[in-house]
């Protein structure tokens, strides 16, 4: 296959084809042979997914503010992980 597509999800549940594109071979990774493909153009807030050949990915949004508060789904597993370091002394213990 040498394109992809970029479908939006609309508000009623329907799909939009919003770009389709040339893919660019990247090489094996164990069993599987991976391909990039570069949709930056696209800039219009909403939810999509990628159509490859008869793969479709998990839908991801695209918005201004999609990596604002990311943090906050991280913090009680990341910080802790990062900070062994340090011996927390708990008063309720």
């Amino acid at each position: 296959l040498e394109t992809a597509s970029l479908y939006k999800i609309n508000k009623d549940g329907s799909t939009t084809e919003a770009f389709t594109g040339d893919i660019e071979s990247w090489g094996d990774y164990f069993k599987y042979h991976y391909v990039k493909f570069d949709f930056s153009s696209v800039e219009t807030p909403g939810i999509y997914y990628i159509q490859y050949g008869d793969h479709k990915t998990n839908n991801f949004i695209i918005n201004n503010d999609v990596y604002e508060d990311i943090t906050d789904a991280t913090s009680d597993i990341w910080i802790p992980i990062h900070m062994n370091h340090m011996f927390v002394r708990e008063g309720y213990r």
